[in-house]
């Protein structure tokens, strides 16, 4: 797996988006494998729906998009072939005014028929509305181009991530966060930002106390192999 934070500020008179970061040097996939986004939204009015597009739909194809729980009463649907994603609610029900929400979560596959090569992966044609149904107006900057790109690989090629095989817990936790595999690893811990907050050589536990209750991603690596985790302190 690969956590990919994508972020939208939205404002009553100015929209930007940014990538928040990969939270590793390079993000190297293999065709058929999938890759999670979560999409973070920080409001100042109320959202009553919106729609974008996967800029390169034909690389990476959604699976399934799971919602935050809180927004049940949303519907979502995408489009393979376009590559668009519509949220919108037949009850009324909007997003309200917030810091960092997690709205949902969208499973991408890598195209089983991609060659090796750099592919660019961002979310473009973003449309926002208010609560009333009315268009919010927004301004896009343009996205550096580098921070969008995904390496493919062949399916042969080491990834070099052992996300599958470490398993971090208690999560979540109030206070330690144990790793399975006892070797000394840097560990650096991110917000959903893409900000650092954390960076120290752990040999199995690292400490979490310093953070405010909230949702993590965790960065491990030994130099050579590197594992990406969801953590929460609670």
């Amino acid at each position: 797996m690969r956590y990919i934070i994508l972020t939208f500020l939205l404002s009553i008179s100015s929209f930007s988006q940014n990538l928040a970061g990969f939270y590793n040097d390079q993000i190297s996939v293999a065709p058929g494998e999938i890759i999670e986004i979560d999409l973070i939204i920080s409001n100042e009015e109320e959202v009553g729906g919106f729609q974008f597009n996967i800029s390169n739909p034909s690389a990476f194809q959604i699976q399934s998009i799971e919602s935050n729980e809180i927004f049940s009463d949303f519907q979502i649907d995408f489009n393979n072939e376009s590559g668009i994603i519509l949220m919108f609610s037949f009850s009324g029900s909007t997003i309200p005014v917030g810091d960092q929400q997690h709205i949902f979560t969208i499973s991408l596959m890598v195209s089983s028929d991609l060659n090796s090569g750099e592919y660019d992966l961002t979310f473009i044609n973003p449309i926002f509305a208010s609560a009333m149904g009315t268009a919010l107006a927004f301004e896009t900057p343009p996205l550096s181009v580098t921070s969008n790109m995904i390496s493919v690989q062949s399916a042969t090629a080491s990834l070099n991530d052992y996300t599958n095989m470490v398993n971090v817990f208690p999560n979540p936790s109030s206070q330690y966060i144990n790793v399975t595999i006892d070797t000394d690893m840097e560990a650096v811990v991110f917000d959903l930002l893409g900000k650092e907050l954390i960076r120290e050589k752990i040999t199995g536990r690292l400490d979490i106390s310093s953070l405010e209750k909230g949702t993590y991603i965790l960065n491990l690596s030994d130099g050579i192999n590197t594992s990406t985790h969801k953590i929460i302190k609670e």
